[in-house]
């Protein structure tokens, strides 16, 4: 089934020319189906048990599941595959995902009701410093908007955020003016043309923000408060990049996002009681209602990310199981519910959190036991004796997370490009202390304000024992060898490269990883506008951070040649010239200067035969700062004038490699 998902993907991934095939590859997926079905019958009904006749059965399985994968995954693009129209147009909406402002813009995601339910990532822009009142979850909201298909900057080494989106079920992103924001209470009939799913996904991220509001008057605040937050309510928008960082670097990463560690610290001792004590008793099953009830509502407080539905199907099953007096095989456990996940929704297959908590369990059943025989054997007066103290949970909880990280490992070093060293190490102290700071801060939600000196007592308690991670964290990852950085990186070669980034205009000259300049209008702004770029191309690509021109309009490396215009051109090149007096001598005029490149960017405006009196370039580029009527304009200049122009916004970074 993921090999059929993987290759619809691939013939269905944003962008695609093949995505309006998608009737037709239904209909062929359909059609193999059937091919599967009838194979799997004849195969299995017809003929004699034979090695062969098993072989072509578990072959036609194999392949009823991988077209089963393709149908799921046409369906799923088909229903978020949208033509929008070109320009503005009106977008209806409840608002989907709690809105963050940055700045002066703000985003959140919209779930239109017509002409059928769509999600759309809208950004709100305004013109002064910040973006006053915005919407709030739940709300209905109608604006005007440029909507797009999700796609990427193009800039080297990028997130592919297009496709993140469209797992995510975003089919669209717009820009709209945050004054032409309107928005009120939704009406029942806009509410009930929700999905039930959408509508119960809303409902639980109103109360985690409620819980949210009722963990920050408790008086926890800067990493205590993110901490916390992430670890109980899945919310990691408090966290910091240095604190992602330290967490990475300490193979500690799990901790932050809620998977079945966090599901097992607050059900995992009543199941264990279920399994042990109770399953042959009258409380079994009302014991079972309650354990189902904490995991999933505990799920969908936590906004059903991947890691925790894959645990929460995982201990459904579990308590079905004992439910039904019918116990099977873990592997089998986690295969049905990665079926039923794909079922649901394919896009969890490309899921970076899902294909980690997949293979972290998927490791745990398959090595966990030969990785304890193997201690069991080495060493087993040293083990003998621990079990008789009662001290060998540490050596388990070892060797679970070796057995965890022997498939996590090749994913992270994949996706990541590190390798951290020290993970199960660390995990000794901090899953111990992970627990005890889980419970405590649901103690401190419960009691709230109700109770100041108990609230008060752990709030001191959860600051100290997060203070006491944080350290353990930073400890483990300064240690010499704890992460293998860079694992895929590759060093920069020759090239010139404009990023697409309409806040920080750059053009980048790379002359090798330890020599590079970066053109700029605005020198001063690239320790901040640049940040993202530097930590996924600078600090994998080049041993020695760029160099900043300053006060250059111009510059070249090798045989490319860049001139620079960031100004409106009456005051960059003098547009207020003077005609020569009777009889004064014509001054000479000097030739243009001849460039591989004509940069347009910032501030510029303006027609381009002005600019073309100083500089005769063989390509203009248009930098995505320039506001898009001005960039057609300017396009449109460029092609009566015979040059060509790439505009960055609308085709992506412009990178050229040099010989």
């Amino acid at each position: 089934m993921a090999a059929g998902i993987c290759l619809a993907h691939w013939h269905l991934q944003p962008g695609s020319p093949h995505v309006f095939d998608v009737r037709m590859l239904g209909i062929a997926g359909v059609a193999f189906v059937c091919v599967g079905l009838l194979s799997l019958f004849l195969f299995r009904h017809r003929h004699r048990s034979s090695p062969l006749n098993d072989g072509l059965s578990w072959l036609a399985l194999v392949v009823f599941f991988g077209c089963f994968g393709v149908v799921r995954y046409a369906i799923y693009a088909y229903g978020h595959h949208v033509e929008w129209p070109d320009g503005e147009c009106m977008v209806e909406g409840i608002v989907a995902s709690p809105p963050t402002a940055r700045g002066n813009s703000v985003s959140f995601r919209l779930c239109t009701t017509e002409p059928r339910p769509h999600v759309v990532l809208l950004h709100a822009w305004s013109l002064g410093d910040s973006v006053g009142a915005c919407p709030a979850l739940g709300d209905y909201v109608s604006a005007r908007a440029c909507v797009g298909r999700p796609r990427n900057r193009g800039n080297p080494d990028e997130f592919d955020y297009a496709g993140w989106l469209w797992s995510q079920g975003v089919s669209g992103v717009g820009d709209s003016d945050a004054g032409s924001l309107c928005w009120r209470g939704p009406t029942s009939a806009e509410w009930s043309s929700l999905p039930w799913l959408m509508r119960l996904r809303v409902r639980a991220l109103q109360l985690r923000e409620r819980l949210l509001l009722r963990l920050c008057a408790t008086g926890l605040d800067g990493q205590a408060l993110a901490v916390v937050s992430a670890l109980t309510l899945a919310d990691r928008s408090h966290l910091t990049s240095s604190t992602r960082d330290l967490y990475a670097d300490a193979g500690a990463s799990h901790l932050l996002a809620l998977s079945g560690l966090h599901l097992g610290v607050l059900v995992g001792a009543l199941l264990t009681l279920i399994y042990t004590r109770l399953r042959f008793t009258p409380l079994r099953l009302p014991l079972c209602v309650v354990a189902l009830s904490v995991v999933w509502g505990f799920s969908f407080v936590a906004g059903l990310p991947t890691s925790l539905v894959r645990a929460s199907l995982m201990a459904t099953l579990a308590v079905v199981a004992v439910m039904s007096d019918r116990y099977g095989h873990p592997l089998q456990h986690l295969v049905l519910t990665v079926t039923v996940m794909l079922v649901a929704d394919p896009t969890y297959l490309f899921d970076v959190g899902a294909q980690l908590s997949v293979a972290s369990v998927a490791g745990i059943i398959l090595f966990y036991a030969p990785v304890q025989r193997w201690a069991s054997r080495r060493w087993r007066f040293a083990i003998a004796r621990l079990r008789r103290y009662r001290v060998y949970w540490p050596v388990q909880l070892f060797h679970v997370s070796v057995a965890a990280q022997v498939l996590t490992v090749p994913l992270v070093a994949w996706h990541f490009g590190r390798i951290p060293l020290y993970g199960s190490l660390t995990s000794i102290l901090l899953v111990p202390l992970t627990t005890v700071i889980i419970h405590m801060s649901l103690a401190l939600l419960a009691v709230g304000g109700g109770q100041p000196w108990l609230s008060s007592a752990l709030g001191w308690g959860v600051e100290k024992l997060v203070a006491v991670q944080t350290a353990v964290v930073a400890t483990a990852g300064g240690l010499p060898g704890a992460v293998v950085p860079d694992f895929w990186s590759e060093k920069a070669t020759p090239q010139v490269v404009v990023y697409n980034n309409r806040r920080c205009p750059a053009m980048h000259f790379i002359a090798g990883p330890d020599r590079s300049w970066l053109l700029m209008p605005h020198p001063e702004a690239a320790a901040v506008g640049l940040t993202h770029i530097a930590n996924t191309f600078w600090l994998r690509r080049l041993t020695k951070p760029p160099q900043t021109a300053h006060a250059a309009t111009t510059f070249a490396l090798g045989n490319v040649s860049a001139a620079m215009v960031c100004k409106p051109v009456a005051s960059h090149h003098g547009a207020q010239r003077q005609a020569p007096a009777p009889g004064d001598a014509t001054p000479p005029v000097s030739a243009p200067k001849a460039v591989s490149l004509l940069w347009l960017c910032d501030a510029f405006r303006g027609h381009l035969s002005e600019v073309l009196h100083n500089v005769r370039p063989r390509m203009v580029v248009l930098d995505p700062s320039l506001p898009a009527r001005l960039r057609r304009r300017l396009a449109a200049e460029a092609s009566a004038a015979g040059l060509r122009a790439y505009d960055v916004a609308e085709q992506g970074a412009l990178r050229l490699r040099l010989p």
